[in-house]
């Protein structure tokens, strides 16, 4: 099983052109007590629609 704390971190192995976009996210979140993964799941998500696009 895939744990919470996994999941970010493979989306980025699985995909690197997503790596500069995630480590602004951990940066700009990095202050939150309740991190809430959704968001950086709707990044990641339109990360990959961008790539569609090119």
């Amino acid at each position: 099983m895939i744990t919470k704390e996994q999941m970010l971190p493979m989306l980025v192995e699985s995909c690197p052109s997503f790596a500069d976009d995630w480590r602004e996210h951990q940066h700009e979140y990095s202050d939150e007590e309740n991190y809430l993964r959704y968001i950086a799941l709707g990044k990641f998500a339109r990360h990959l629609i961008d790539l569609d696009k090119h």
